[in-house]
């Protein structure tokens, strides 16, 4: 028997391949069975909205996504730290009216989130609750976006 493989197609996110077993008939080999396998091997690199941001104050913006939260903020030094939708840290570049809003890694901080909203809330929002949900998406839906 022999075994033929290909890689069809890989963008970024996915690749696509087809295994096909052939075996011995005469002078020829005829195809006895082939797979097609699709890896879709999602990896976010880019925050998912909405974003959620400190300022130096600790005051919470929640912002409805990457872009918006890149025109609206003016100045990057006045920034202490975000997360997007799924809890992941961000980092902020760039110069005042021009700043950039990266991921730092893939590995949400979901309670560090958690805890600074907890301090937003009782700093800021007296006699408010924070959102109690403990699935995060449902958390992060519940907090108030501004310009909404």
């Amino acid at each position: 028997m022999r075994q033929e493989t290909d890689l069809l197609w890989k963008p970024p996110t996915a690749w696509v391949s087809v295994n096909a077993f052939y075996v011995p008939d005469g002078p020829a080999h005829r195809l006895r069975n082939h797979t097609c396998r699709v890896r879709n091997t999602p990896r976010v690199t880019m925050p998912i909205g909405p974003v959620i941001l400190f300022d130096d104050d600790h005051y919470m913006y929640v912002l409805q996504d990457r872009a918006f939260a890149e025109a609206w903020w003016e100045m990057p030094d006045e920034y202490v730290c975000g997360f997007d939708a799924l809890a992941r840290p961000l980092r902020m570049t760039g110069d005042p009216h021009q700043v950039t809003l990266e991921l730092t890694g893939d590995e949400p901080a979901e309670a560090d989130l958690r805890r600074l909203v907890a301090g937003h809330y009782q700093r800021f929002l007296h006699g408010q609750a924070p959102p109690q949900a403990s699935d995060l998406a449902v958390f992060v839906a519940g907090l108030p976006v501004e310009g909404s």
